[in-house]
């Protein structure tokens, strides 16, 4: 997927979505068993323990840390919680967060050497479905920097002088 595509995406989402932030108390999710059926070529990702996968919506090609496609899942638990844990525990699996976009469908868009993981949730307070696009990338000489607060100032561009 180019940075094109992606930033058209992201864009796309800003404009069609408003946020919102409900939540519900529920025990503390945790990484499902990868031997469970469906997930068992999947180990690169963190998937919730109560998740389904959706078998008519999911296309994937490949297993393992190589794997690429559309996984589609159904989780009980809510937009909110499911988009937290995700966001954790893609960083803790060494993946890179290049973006991410909340509200009433969220976006997140991870990267890992060169793959790029977009992440799709939408959902209630009582349960979510989320999606997640897979692909090699084919950027070159790409950095990841690690995920800490930047320190940014103010710049105004001003026109060259001919």
């Amino acid at each position: 997927m180019n940075r094109n595509k992606i930033f058209k995406m992201v864009a796309f989402s800003a404009i069609t979505i408003f946020l919102s932030a409900c939540s519900t108390t529920k025990a503390p999710m945790s990484v499902t068993d990868q031997s469970k059926p469906g997930f068992s070529n999947i180990t690169d990702i963190p998937i919730p323990q109560s998740a389904q996968m959706d078998l008519d919506n999911s296309s994937i090609m490949g297993g393992s840390d190589s794997w690429t496609g559309h996984l589609v899942y159904n989780t009980e638990r809510s937009r909110v919680s499911v988009i937290d844990f995700l966001s954790s525990q893609m960083v803790e699996n060494g993946w890179a967060k290049i973006s991410e976009l909340r509200g009433k469908e969220t976006v997140m868009v991870f990267m890992k050497h060169k793959r790029v993981a977009t992440l799709r949730i939408t959902g209630t307070t009582k349960k979510s479905v989320v999606f997640v696009d897979m692909a090699n990338s084919n950027a070159e000489n790409v950095i990841v920097m690690p995920q800490t607060p930047a320190k940014t100032k103010n710049v105004v561009l001003s026109p060259q002088q001919s």
